[in-house]
C-alpha cells in the first residue's frame, strides 16, 4: 500500500519587486553599453534599455514559471529545476527577444537570426540560473525541509498507511524517486527523498550505511562481512550493505551502542 506523495518543494517563484528592479538596473546597464553591434543598429540608448528591459522580463518569467512547474512536478530536481528552466526557456525566449528587437530595433533583425538569438539566449540564461543557484539554493532547501518536517508530522507517521503509523520504523530503502519505509508492522513505498527523511527522523538513533539505505538501531542484529564488505543484519533477517564511503561513520555508531 502507497502513503500519499510527498508535499511540494518550496517554490522557486523570487520576490518579484526584487527581480524587477534587478532587471531593471541590468537592462539600463546593458543598454548603455550596447552589446552585439546595438549601438550601431539603435544609437538611441533609450530603444536599447527599453529592449533589454522586455527582453529580460520575459525571459525571466519564462525560466521561473517553467521552473517552478518542474520543482513541483519532480521534487527530486530540487534546484536543478532552475538549470532545466533555463535551458527550456531559451527557445521562447529567443522568439520573445526577436519580437522585442521587431519593436525597439527593426534594423538589427537583418544582422541576426532566431538561431543566432537562441545561441546567445541559452548560455545567458544558463549563467543567470548558476547565479539564482547561489543566491536561492540554500534559502529553497531550507524552506523544502521545513515544508517536509511540517507535513510529516512525528517522524514519517503520516506519510504512511494507517495500519503502520504508530510502527517503530525499522529502515529505508531508496526506491528510484521513491522510499521504502520498513516498520515492525511492514512496509510501505511513499514519494519522498531518504536525505529529507533522514532529516526528519534526527531524533531516532539510525545511521545511513548506503545511499539507498538507512538502518534503525532497533533494527540492527549483527554485523556480516560477504566477500571483503561490510554489511549488517537486521532482526528480521535483511542484510543492508555499507558502502566504502560510510564504513567509518557506521563503525563510530557502532561503538557508542
Amino acid at each position: 500500500m502507497t502513503a500519499a506523495p510527498v508535499s511540494r518543494p518550496a517554490s522557486v517563484r523570487p520576490s518579484w519587486p526584487g527581480m524587477i528592479a534587478f532587471v531593471t538596473a541590468s537592462a539600463v546597464a546593458v543598454g548603455l553599453a550596447g552589446p552585439f553591434g546595438m549601438t550601431t543598429s539603435q544609437p538611441d540608448p533609450l530603444m536599447r534599455i527599453a529592449h533589454f528591459f522586455v527582453a529580460s522580463i520575459g525571459i525571466a518569467a519564462l525560466t521561473i514559471g517553467i521552473s517552478d512547474v518542474l520543482s513541483r512536478l519532480r521534487p527530486q530536481f530540487g534546484v536543478w529545476a532552475l538549470a532545466a528552466g533555463a535551458a527550456l526557456a531559451a527557445a521562447p525566449g529567443a522568439f520573445l527577444v526577436q519580437a522585442s528587437l521587431r519593436v525597439f530595433s527593426p534594423v538589427s533583425l537583418d544582422h541576426v537570426s532566431w538561431t543566432g538569438l537562441l545561441l546567445r539566449t541559452l548560455p545567458m540564461n544558463l549563467i543567470l540560473a548558476l547565479v539564482c543557484w547561489r543566491l536561492l539554493g540554500g534559502r529553497l532547501e531550507a524552506q523544502r525541509m521545513a515544508e517536509v518536517v511540517q507535513t510529516s508530522g512525528p517522524g514519517l507517521s503520516n506519510r504512511l498507511p494507517p495500519e503502520l503509523r504508530s510502527a517503530p520504523i525499522l529502515a529505508l530503502q531508496a526506491e528510484d524517486h521513491y522510499l521504502r519505509v520498513f516498520t515492525a508492522r511492514g512496509d510501505a513505498l511513499i514519494h519522498m527523498r531518504i536525505g529529507d527523511a533522514e532529516q526528519v527522523l534526527t531524533a531516532e538513533d539510525g545511521v545511513r550505511t548506503h545511499r539507498s539505505f538507512w538502518v534503525a538501531r532497533r533494527s540492527f542484529h549483527a554485523v556480516e562481512r560477504k566477500a571483503g564488505r561490510m554489511a549488517l543484519m537486521l532482526t528480521d533477517g535483511k542484510v543492508v550493505p555499507v558502502s566504502r564511503s560510510r564504513i567509518d561513520a557506521v563503525n563510530e555508531w557502532l561503538e557508542r551502542a
